[in-house]
């Protein structure tokens, strides 16, 4: 009976590495790409929503009455998935 023996340590260099440093690699960077785009889209929402607050009390009611808080939130969201999804296959993290 024959036994093959492969070091460990050279087994998980060879194979195993490779796959852990592509890994991480792709969750370090969508980390970064997500807290930079998160943070931007952030200070954008709070921008428009500090204008949103300087309007006439007469025009905020009409504007509530047509749902612009229900539609910017939609909105908004929508950007934000594309902005994320888009870099990260801009990036190659996302396939």
């Amino acid at each position: 009976m024959s036994l093959i023996t492969i070091p460990l340590g050279a087994f998980l260099e060879a194979f195993a590495l490779p796959i852990v440093r592509k890994v991480l690699g792709g969750l370090g960077l969508g980390v970064l790409v997500f807290t930079v785009i998160s943070t931007s889209l952030n200070f954008l929402i709070t921008l428009a929503q500090t204008h949103y607050g300087g309007i006439t009390s007469f025009a905020a009611s009409i504007i509530g009455l047509a749902g612009f808080g229900d539609a910017f939130g939609i909105v908004a969201g929508a950007l934000s998935f594309k902005a994320i999804l888009a870099s990260g296959k801009r990036i190659g993290v996302v396939s």
